[in-house]
Protein backbone atom coordinates (compact mmCIF):
# COMPACT_ATOMS: atom_id res chain seq x y z
CA UNK A 1 0.00 0.00 0.00
CA UNK A 2 1.52 3.38 -1.06
CA UNK A 3 2.26 5.95 1.63
CA UNK A 4 0.61 9.38 1.49
CA UNK A 5 2.73 12.20 -0.04
CA UNK A 6 2.96 13.99 3.33
CA UNK A 7 4.42 10.89 4.98
CA UNK A 8 7.01 10.42 2.25
CA UNK A 9 8.07 14.06 2.56
CA UNK A 10 8.57 14.07 6.30
CA UNK A 11 10.45 10.75 6.17
CA UNK A 12 12.72 12.19 3.52
CA UNK A 13 13.78 15.12 5.71
CA UNK A 14 17.52 15.34 6.03
CA UNK A 15 18.90 14.34 9.45
CA UNK A 16 20.86 17.58 9.33
CA UNK A 17 17.62 19.51 9.76
CA UNK A 18 16.80 17.69 12.98
CA UNK A 19 20.32 18.14 14.31
CA UNK A 20 20.29 21.84 13.48
CA UNK A 21 16.90 22.48 15.08
CA UNK A 22 17.72 20.44 18.22
CA UNK A 23 21.02 22.26 18.57
CA UNK A 24 19.35 25.63 18.36
CA UNK A 25 16.65 24.57 20.83
CA UNK A 26 19.34 23.40 23.24
CA UNK A 27 21.21 26.68 22.90
CA UNK A 28 18.00 28.60 23.53
CA UNK A 29 17.09 26.57 26.61
CA UNK A 30 20.49 27.29 28.18
CA UNK A 31 19.56 30.95 28.56
CA UNK A 32 18.03 31.62 31.94
CA UNK A 33 14.74 33.03 30.72
CA UNK A 34 12.06 33.13 33.45
CA UNK A 35 9.26 33.43 30.86
CA UNK A 36 8.24 30.24 29.09
CA UNK A 37 8.55 30.69 25.32
CA UNK A 38 5.48 30.34 23.12
CA UNK A 39 5.31 26.96 21.40
CA UNK A 40 4.81 27.04 17.63
CA UNK A 41 4.25 24.26 15.11
CA UNK A 42 4.57 24.53 11.33
CA UNK A 43 2.19 22.34 9.30
CA UNK A 44 3.13 21.63 5.65
CA UNK A 45 0.76 18.70 5.12
CA UNK A 46 -1.56 20.69 2.85
CA UNK A 47 1.17 21.08 0.23
CA UNK A 48 0.80 18.76 -2.74
CA UNK A 49 3.86 16.94 -4.13
CA UNK A 50 4.03 19.41 -7.03
CA UNK A 51 3.83 22.41 -4.67
CA UNK A 52 6.42 20.85 -2.37
CA UNK A 53 8.86 20.52 -5.28
CA UNK A 54 8.07 23.95 -6.70
CA UNK A 55 8.58 25.70 -3.33
CA UNK A 56 11.55 23.50 -2.29
CA UNK A 57 9.59 22.45 0.78
CA UNK A 58 12.63 21.11 2.62
CA UNK A 59 14.51 24.40 2.31
CA UNK A 60 11.37 26.38 3.16
CA UNK A 61 10.79 24.37 6.34
CA UNK A 62 14.44 24.66 7.37
CA UNK A 63 14.38 28.48 6.93
CA UNK A 64 11.11 28.89 8.86
CA UNK A 65 12.16 26.69 11.79
CA UNK A 66 15.52 28.41 12.07
CA UNK A 67 13.92 31.86 12.07
CA UNK A 68 11.35 30.88 14.72
CA UNK A 69 14.07 29.60 17.03
CA UNK A 70 16.13 32.77 16.48
CA UNK A 71 13.11 34.86 17.52
CA UNK A 72 12.77 32.94 20.81
CA UNK A 73 9.91 30.59 19.99
CA UNK A 74 9.87 26.92 21.03
CA UNK A 75 9.27 24.83 17.90
CA UNK A 76 7.23 21.67 18.40
CA UNK A 77 5.79 19.04 16.14
CA UNK A 78 2.15 19.66 15.18
CA UNK A 79 1.30 16.30 16.78
CA UNK A 80 2.40 17.66 20.19
CA UNK A 81 -0.34 20.36 20.13
CA UNK A 82 1.68 23.61 20.14
CA UNK A 83 0.02 26.78 21.38
CA UNK A 84 0.14 28.32 17.89
CA UNK A 85 -0.13 26.16 14.76
CA UNK A 86 0.76 27.72 11.40
CA UNK A 87 -0.55 25.95 8.30
CA UNK A 88 1.34 26.55 5.04
CA UNK A 89 -0.49 26.13 1.74
CA UNK A 90 0.32 26.91 -1.91
CA UNK A 91 -2.33 28.49 -4.13
CA UNK A 92 -0.34 28.44 -7.41
CA UNK A 93 1.22 31.93 -7.17
CA UNK A 94 0.44 32.65 -3.50
CA UNK A 95 1.85 31.06 -0.34
CA UNK A 96 -0.91 31.19 2.28
CA UNK A 97 0.01 31.24 5.98
CA UNK A 98 -2.82 30.49 8.41
CA UNK A 99 -2.02 30.89 12.14
CA UNK A 100 -4.41 29.14 14.56
CA UNK A 101 -4.20 30.03 18.24
CA UNK A 102 -6.42 29.18 21.20
CA UNK A 103 -8.66 32.22 20.66
CA UNK A 104 -7.52 33.93 17.45
CA UNK A 105 -6.94 33.08 13.79
CA UNK A 106 -4.73 35.19 11.53
CA UNK A 107 -3.84 34.91 7.83
CA UNK A 108 -1.03 36.31 5.68
CA UNK A 109 -0.20 35.80 2.00
CA UNK A 110 3.09 35.97 0.10
CA UNK A 111 2.90 36.26 -3.68
CA UNK A 112 5.58 34.90 -5.98
CA UNK A 113 6.13 34.28 -9.68
CA UNK A 114 6.59 30.93 -11.34
CA UNK A 115 10.23 29.90 -11.16
CA UNK A 116 11.14 32.41 -8.42
CA UNK A 117 10.63 30.07 -5.46
CA UNK A 118 14.12 30.30 -3.98
CA UNK A 119 15.92 31.59 -0.92
CA UNK A 120 14.38 35.06 -1.20
CA UNK A 121 10.87 33.60 -1.13
CA UNK A 122 11.85 31.37 1.83
CA UNK A 123 13.10 34.40 3.78
CA UNK A 124 9.94 36.39 3.04
CA UNK A 125 7.70 33.49 4.07
CA UNK A 126 9.72 32.99 7.25
CA UNK A 127 9.39 36.68 8.09
CA UNK A 128 5.61 36.57 7.67
CA UNK A 129 5.43 33.34 9.65
CA UNK A 130 7.33 34.87 12.59
CA UNK A 131 5.05 37.92 12.44
CA UNK A 132 1.97 35.68 12.66
CA UNK A 133 3.43 33.70 15.57
CA UNK A 134 4.26 36.90 17.44
CA UNK A 135 0.81 38.40 16.91
CA UNK A 136 -0.93 35.19 17.97
CA UNK A 137 1.18 34.95 21.11
CA UNK A 138 0.44 38.56 22.02
CA UNK A 139 -3.29 38.01 21.63
CA UNK A 140 -3.38 34.75 23.56
CA UNK A 141 -0.82 35.08 26.32
CA UNK A 142 -0.69 38.66 27.66
CA UNK A 143 -0.12 39.12 31.36
CA UNK A 144 -2.39 41.92 32.51
CA UNK A 145 -1.99 43.06 36.10
CA UNK A 146 -5.24 43.38 38.01
CA UNK A 147 -5.58 46.93 39.29
CA UNK A 148 -8.47 47.72 41.63
CA UNK A 149 -10.84 50.25 40.19
CA UNK A 150 -10.65 53.66 41.80
CA UNK A 151 -13.56 56.01 41.42
CA UNK A 152 -12.31 59.28 40.06
CA UNK A 153 -14.24 62.50 40.21
CA UNK A 154 -14.13 64.21 36.83
CA UNK A 155 -12.81 67.75 36.97
CA UNK A 156 -15.46 70.46 36.80
CA UNK A 157 -16.03 71.78 33.32
CA UNK A 158 -15.77 75.57 33.24
CA UNK A 159 -18.73 77.37 31.74
CA UNK A 160 -16.51 79.01 29.14
CA UNK A 161 -15.51 75.61 27.68
CA UNK A 162 -18.92 75.09 26.04
CA UNK A 163 -18.88 75.79 22.32
CA UNK A 164 -20.49 79.15 21.44
CA UNK A 165 -23.46 79.22 19.08
CA UNK A 166 -22.36 80.25 15.57
CA UNK A 167 -23.30 83.83 14.69
CA UNK A 168 -23.82 84.85 11.05
CA UNK A 169 -24.34 88.52 10.16
CA UNK A 170 -25.34 89.15 6.57
CA UNK A 171 -26.26 91.85 4.07
CA UNK A 172 -27.97 91.79 0.71
CA UNK A 173 -30.11 93.40 -1.94
CA UNK A 174 -33.72 92.34 -2.54
CA UNK A 175 -36.25 93.07 -5.26
CA UNK A 176 -39.83 93.67 -4.02
CA UNK A 177 -42.71 93.02 -6.40
CA UNK A 178 -45.71 95.35 -6.70
CA UNK A 179 -48.30 96.06 -9.38
CA UNK A 180 -46.40 98.98 -10.93
CA UNK A 181 -43.03 97.19 -11.06
CA UNK A 182 -40.06 96.27 -8.84
CA UNK A 183 -38.46 98.17 -5.98
CA UNK A 184 -34.96 97.50 -4.67
CA UNK A 185 -34.37 97.16 -0.95
CA UNK A 186 -31.18 97.05 1.11
CA UNK A 187 -31.32 94.39 3.81
CA UNK A 188 -29.22 93.35 6.80
CA UNK A 189 -29.70 90.28 8.96
CA UNK A 190 -28.36 88.23 11.85
CA UNK A 191 -28.63 84.46 12.35
CA UNK A 192 -27.74 82.70 15.59
CA UNK A 193 -28.07 78.94 15.00
CA UNK A 194 -26.01 75.73 15.00
CA UNK A 195 -24.68 74.32 11.72
CA UNK A 196 -27.65 71.92 11.72
CA UNK A 197 -30.65 72.71 13.85
CA UNK A 198 -32.99 75.38 15.16
CA UNK A 199 -31.91 78.92 15.94
CA UNK A 200 -32.96 82.56 15.76
CA UNK A 201 -33.04 85.07 12.90
CA UNK A 202 -33.42 88.86 12.85
CA UNK A 203 -33.77 90.83 9.61
CA UNK A 204 -34.31 94.46 8.66
CA UNK A 205 -34.63 96.21 5.29
CA UNK A 206 -35.18 99.66 3.83
CA UNK A 207 -36.97 100.05 0.49
CA UNK A 208 -37.22 103.47 -1.20
CA UNK A 209 -39.91 103.82 -3.88
CA UNK A 210 -41.73 106.45 -5.84
CA UNK A 211 -44.89 106.98 -7.80
CA UNK A 212 -46.51 109.72 -9.80
CA UNK A 213 -45.83 112.81 -7.66
CA UNK A 214 -45.15 110.57 -4.62
CA UNK A 215 -42.15 109.48 -2.54
CA UNK A 216 -42.36 106.32 -0.39
CA UNK A 217 -40.02 104.74 2.16
CA UNK A 218 -40.82 101.31 3.64
CA UNK A 219 -38.82 99.96 6.56
CA UNK A 220 -39.38 96.56 8.12
CA UNK A 221 -37.98 94.80 11.19
CA UNK A 222 -38.71 91.10 11.84
CA UNK A 223 -37.49 88.33 14.14
CA UNK A 224 -38.32 84.66 14.58
CA UNK A 225 -37.14 81.05 14.35
CA UNK A 226 -34.79 79.62 11.71
CA UNK A 227 -33.70 76.09 10.82
CA UNK A 228 -30.37 75.35 9.10
CA UNK A 229 -29.76 72.15 7.14
CA UNK A 230 -26.37 71.36 5.51
CA UNK A 231 -26.94 69.67 2.14
CA UNK A 232 -23.19 69.04 1.71
CA UNK A 233 -19.91 70.35 3.03
CA UNK A 234 -20.31 73.55 0.98
CA UNK A 235 -24.07 73.91 0.41
CA UNK A 236 -26.62 74.86 3.06
CA UNK A 237 -30.39 75.40 3.10
CA UNK A 238 -32.27 77.47 5.68
CA UNK A 239 -35.92 78.24 6.32
CA UNK A 240 -37.36 80.75 8.79
CA UNK A 241 -40.65 82.06 10.11
CA UNK A 242 -40.36 85.71 11.16
CA UNK A 243 -42.81 88.42 12.17
CA UNK A 244 -42.54 92.11 12.90
CA UNK A 245 -43.46 95.63 11.87
CA UNK A 246 -43.72 97.24 8.44
CA UNK A 247 -43.42 101.04 8.55
CA UNK A 248 -44.78 102.85 5.49
CA UNK A 249 -43.76 106.52 5.19
CA UNK A 250 -44.94 108.67 2.27
CA UNK A 251 -44.90 112.27 1.02
CA UNK A 252 -47.01 113.72 -1.79
CA UNK A 253 -45.69 116.46 -4.04
CA UNK A 254 -49.14 118.13 -4.02
CA UNK A 255 -49.34 120.31 -0.88
CA UNK A 256 -53.10 120.77 -1.37
CA UNK A 257 -53.77 117.05 -0.72
CA UNK A 258 -55.76 116.17 2.39
CA UNK A 259 -52.82 114.17 3.82
CA UNK A 260 -49.66 115.17 1.95
CA UNK A 261 -47.41 113.22 4.36
CA UNK A 262 -47.90 110.37 6.76
CA UNK A 263 -46.56 107.20 8.43
CA UNK A 264 -48.50 103.94 8.78
CA UNK A 265 -47.43 100.80 10.66
CA UNK A 266 -48.63 97.30 9.70
CA UNK A 267 -47.93 93.77 10.94
CA UNK A 268 -45.77 91.71 8.57
CA UNK A 269 -45.04 87.96 8.62
CA UNK A 270 -42.62 86.26 6.22
CA UNK A 271 -41.08 82.85 5.51
CA UNK A 272 -37.56 83.50 4.15
CA UNK A 273 -35.89 80.61 2.33
CA UNK A 274 -32.15 80.75 1.57
CA UNK A 275 -29.64 78.64 -0.38
CA UNK A 276 -26.07 79.44 0.73
CA UNK A 277 -22.65 78.42 -0.59
CA UNK A 278 -19.67 78.32 1.76
CA UNK A 279 -16.92 79.61 -0.53
CA UNK A 280 -14.23 79.48 2.16
CA UNK A 281 -13.97 79.34 5.92
CA UNK A 282 -16.74 81.61 7.20
CA UNK A 283 -17.84 83.38 4.00
CA UNK A 284 -21.37 82.61 2.77
CA UNK A 285 -22.85 83.64 -0.60
CA UNK A 286 -26.29 82.76 -1.87
CA UNK A 287 -29.83 83.66 -2.83
CA UNK A 288 -33.04 84.08 -0.84
CA UNK A 289 -36.79 84.12 -1.46
CA UNK A 290 -39.15 85.56 1.15
CA UNK A 291 -42.90 85.48 0.54
CA UNK A 292 -44.85 87.41 3.15
CA UNK A 293 -48.20 88.82 4.21
CA UNK A 294 -48.90 92.23 5.71
CA UNK A 295 -51.94 93.14 7.75
CA UNK A 296 -53.23 95.47 5.01
CA UNK A 297 -52.51 96.64 1.49
CA UNK A 298 -51.28 100.15 0.69
CA UNK A 299 -52.29 102.46 -2.13
CA UNK A 300 -52.22 106.19 -2.86
CA UNK A 301 -54.90 107.71 -5.07
CA UNK A 302 -55.50 111.06 -6.72
CA UNK A 303 -58.95 112.23 -7.80
CA UNK A 304 -59.17 114.26 -10.99
CA UNK A 305 -62.00 115.44 -13.21
CA UNK A 306 -61.54 112.33 -15.35
CA UNK A 307 -61.72 109.97 -12.37
CA UNK A 308 -59.50 108.32 -9.75
CA UNK A 309 -55.82 107.78 -10.56
CA UNK A 310 -53.58 105.25 -8.72
CA UNK A 311 -50.28 106.89 -7.81
CA UNK A 312 -48.72 103.95 -5.92
CA UNK A 313 -49.97 100.56 -4.80
CA UNK A 314 -48.72 97.40 -3.06
CA UNK A 315 -50.91 94.48 -2.05
CA UNK A 316 -50.98 92.68 1.28
CA UNK A 317 -49.27 89.67 -0.29
CA UNK A 318 -45.55 90.45 -0.69
CA UNK A 319 -42.71 88.64 -2.46
CA UNK A 320 -39.05 89.44 -1.94
CA UNK A 321 -36.13 87.84 -3.80
CA UNK A 322 -32.47 88.73 -3.83
CA UNK A 323 -28.82 87.97 -3.15
CA UNK A 324 -27.15 87.64 0.24
CA UNK A 325 -23.59 87.62 1.57
CA UNK A 326 -22.65 86.76 5.12
CA UNK A 327 -19.84 85.74 7.43
CA UNK A 328 -20.09 83.12 10.16
CA UNK A 329 -18.38 83.42 13.56
CA UNK A 330 -16.66 81.59 15.11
Amino acid sequence: MAEPPATRRFRSLSPAVSVLVLGLLLATSVRADPVMPTTVGVDLTLLSEESYRRLDGLGLERTCLLRLVQEGFAVLSVARAPRVRIVVNDLEDVVSLHAIGPTITLTREVRYQEGSAGSELHLEVAQKLVELARLASRETAPVVPVVPAVAETPPPVPASSSLPMPIQPSAGVDAMVRLQGLDLAVRIGLVVAPAKGLGMAVTSSLCPSQGLGLRVFEWQLQAGALYRYPVSERIELSAALVAGALVHDYALADPTALSPTGTVVDLLTSTPLALLWNTMSGLRLGARLAPGLSSSSRQHLRTTQSGTQILWQRGALRVEAGLVAGWEFP
